[in-house]
């Protein structure tokens, strides 16, 4: 993504954007998932809810749908073409690394540079959690690999998602550029791995979502205390881990202000305080 994009992408959001200091900015969130998750539970009134909430509710200002698969690329396209404020990343979840091939490649390097809604490439990374076979271990490597060079061919951000692979963040310092944008996305991994991401790259955020409410995550909250404030963005990863008083249900971007709430508490600052600067970090990731 060139300069002249991203101040085209800069200058729409703005134009549809609200100037409360409460608008909210999802960094991260499955926005076909959402609908599907809801639909799933076989209950239509949810899901028609959940999609107004997500789109238009009273502090959306505006949230980023993941596209990491090769099934969800049209239903991101649909969605930043339907929605104002709905911004979308496209690449290859880890998860999903056999997926990757050159059609794949092609589609995301295509969406990247004809579509101003287009603004990331991931969420890629390293997932060894469920992942313990050699050979597909080498593949994510790979694939991550190759989703790193483009993002650093095309000037975009990077969504990164790394799960039990720790041990591994040596290949994020060998091949991403230290003045990369990148976004960690769901970060639960230790204060030493954050704070070592902090000093190595300056452009790098990391995103929490409702699990920095949960009563088991103090490891989280430990993260939170340590992390400077401009260096967070608010996600859900919806339709996932919907935060507390919400556990259990369909986690999406009208509840980013439950995150800001607890994030505030840790810090000893505003709500406002939080949302101002995760706005600006979102905006100096991404663009919007």
């Amino acid at each position: 993504m060139n300069a002249e994009r991203r101040a085209a992408a800069k200058k729409n959001a703005t134009a549809t954007a609200s100037a409360d200091a409460d608008a909210g900015a999802d960094a991260d969130a499955d926005a076909d998932l959402i609908v599907d998750f809801a639909s799933w539970r076989r209950d239509v009134a949810r899901a028609d809810e959940t999609n107004a909430t997500a789109f238009h509710g009273a502090s959306f200002e505006a949230c980023l749908t993941v596209a990491c698969s090769r099934e969800s690329f049209e239903r991101a396209l649909e969605a930043i073409a339907t929605h104002d404020g709905v911004y979308a990343s496209f690449g290859c979840h880890p998860l999903s690394a056999t997926q990757w091939d050159d059609s794949m490649a092609l589609a995301t390097r295509r969406h990247l540079t004809s579509n101003e809604r287009a603004v990331a490439i991931g969420e890629c990374g390293l997932d060894y959690h469920y992942e313990t076979d050699a050979g597909a271990r080498e593949t994510q490597k790979r694939v991550f690999v190759a989703q790193i060079e483009m993002a650093a061919e095309l000037d975009a951000p990077i969504i990164v998602h790394t799960r039990d692979a720790e041990a591994r963040s040596r290949l994020r310092r060998t091949h991403l550029p230290r003045d990369a944008r990148v976004h960690v996305h769901c970060f639960t991994s230790s204060k030493a791995m954050a704070l070592a991401l902090f000093e190595h790259f300056p452009n790098l955020r990391v995103g929490f979502t409702g699990v920095v409410t949960f009563k088991s995550a103090k490891d989280v909250r430990d993260v939170v205390s340590a992390t400077p404030l401009e260096r967070i963005l608010l996600e859900t990863d919806g339709p996932y881990m919907a935060p507390v008083p919400h556990r259990g249900e369909v986690a999406h971007p009208g509840l980013v202000p439950h995150i800001a709430e607890k994030i505030a508490e840790i810090k000893g600052v505003g709500v406002d305080d939080v949302f101002r600067a995760a706005r600006a970090a979102t905006e100096a990731v991404y663009g919007f």
